[in-house]
């Protein structure tokens, strides 16, 4: 064994403690980035307020209704938890799904890193609110072999969202989550609010202590290394200029790639942008198509497909006027219709295709 194995010994044990090292604080990062404190009180939302729940290990008790953030069953909330101290994030507010749009969407792989600015910038297409008077949340559902992702995205309008969270905050409940849904039971998957500052305090303080001790690892190891290498100084100095060679030529090749990675993320944007019906147009199509004795309360679109709820006088007398709008195909009622009792209005749920493309007349 050569004189300069020996002493390379030590530098390459240091590079693999180094590279153990790294990958612990990039798991221990993402780690501590999806953790969250499981709910402690729940405000869910139904049609005049919110019924309140707290629980208590894996057990929801429903301990009163809100009224429009009224102060008893917030006072039965105080009582409960005495004087334990109940963070945002253990509070959570859920919106009923139909102040919500969901719908999912089919994006590259390659475009995982790049989700929240493509996603922001189809809100307007997929949502009735301007892209800065919305907020939303999103999950990947599935990653496909073909190298695409399904995206499952939700919707809210920002005024609404920011007015229930300041009323639950005057009382003293402000919610750290956001999502939607009926069921106490579930757990949040979505967060429709956005970081917090002290979040993002408190993030900042976790990657400055998680840096400072990557500097001490690498400057014991810098230590090991020298005193390994001692005796092959000029096969240092040759390592060294090699790897600044290689950072200078990477450093030259990144602004060149990152600009094709740019334009093809455009260029696929452009492409779904035209794929996909606009849904202004749509919703100005359907107020046209649908007559004045008619109206919906539920209104859903998915995969290119809106879903109709609502009442009418003739809810068969439908069809037709909007097929005749030309932006819809495949028009036809999903479930019965149903008449009131002791009313003349009929209960309708129509499907119909969107038609991508189309302009208004």
């Amino acid at each position: 064994m050569t004189a300069a194995a020996f002493f390379m010994r030590p530098v390459a044990r240091a590079r693999r403690f180094l590279d153990w090292w790294i990958s612990e604080l990039s798991e221990g990062m993402a780690t501590t980035a999806r953790g969250s404190p499981a709910w402690k009180v729940m405000f869910l939302r139904r049609d005049k307020g919110c019924e309140v729940y707290v629980r208590t290990g894996s057990r929801a008790e429903l301990v009163g209704t809100s009224q429009a953030g009224s102060e008893p069953p917030l006072q039965e909330l105080r009582r409960g938890f005495g004087s334990r101290k109940i963070t945002p994030a253990q509070i959570v507010l859920r919106l009923q799904p139909s102040e919500v749009v969901q719908t999912r969407l089919t994006v590259p792989g390659a475009a995982r890193d790049a989700l929240e600015p493509i996603l922001r910038n189809q809100i307007e297409r997929l949502a009735p609110w301007p892209a800065e008077k919305a907020l939303f949340a999103y999950e990947v559902t599935v990653a496909n072999e073909s190298g695409t992702l399904e995206v499952a995205l939700a919707v809210a309008g920002r005024s609404l969202v920011e007015g229930l969270v300041a009323e639950l905050d005057n009382l003293g409940c402000a919610p750290g989550v956001v999502d939607y849904g009926t069921d106490v039971d579930a757990e949040p998957r979505f967060n429709l609010l956005p970081g917090r500052p002290e979040e993002t305090r408190r993030s900042g303080r976790l990657l400055v202590s998680l840096v400072g001790i990557l500097l001490v690892v690498c400057l014991v190891a810098g230590a090991v290394g020298t005193i390994g290498l001692m005796g092959s100084k000029r096969e240092l100095s040759a390592l060294s200029l090699k790897l600044e060679e290689l950072r200078a030529r990477a450093s030259a090749d990144l602004p060149s790639q990152a600009n094709v990675r740019r334009q093809r993320r455009q260029a696929w944007l452009a492409a779904e942008k035209l794929a996909q019906p606009s849904m202004a147009i749509m919703l100005e199509a359907l107020s046209r198509a649908l007559p004045d004795d008619a109206w919906l309360n539920r209104l859903e679109v998915e995969q290119g497909i809106a879903r109709l709820s609502g009442y009418a006088i003739n809810a068969a007398a439908l069809i037709a006027p909007i097929e005749a709008a030309g932006h819809f195909t495949d028009v036809q009622f999903s479930a019965p219709t149903t008449r009131t009792e002791g009313d003349n209005q009929e209960s309708f749920t129509i499907t119909a295709k969107i038609v991508p493309g189309r302009k208004l007349n």
